[in-house]
């Protein structure tokens, strides 16, 4: 079994169990927090546990989502005649 694979299932597992008990979307979070399975927080282990656990939190809506750059800033306004420059007339 792949290290992503064993990641997902386990957070899968947690999430599951924590529903039938009736956790609120933190609880689960500290539950997924709690459940790493692999030892030590590091290396790549540690990596594709952080980026599963990033997936679930994005789908438990605990995460906003943010632009493919890595932009977080909002894109200025076109100054007024800037986009007819190039248009064809």
């Amino acid at each position: 079994m792949t290290w992503r694979r064993a990641a997902r299932r386990t957070i899968q597992d947690i999430i599951t169990d924590c529903r039938a008990k009736e956790f609120t979307p933190l609880q689960i979070k500290k539950a997924i927090d709690k459940g790493y399975p692999f030892g030590r927080r590091q290396d790549y282990p540690y990596t594709v546990w952080l980026e599963e656990r990033k997936i679930a939190l994005y789908q438990l809506g605990l995460l906003k989502p943010i632009s493919l750059d890595g932009n977080k800033k909002k894109s200025k306004p076109v100054p007024p005649g800037q986009q007819e420059l190039f248009s064809e007339s």
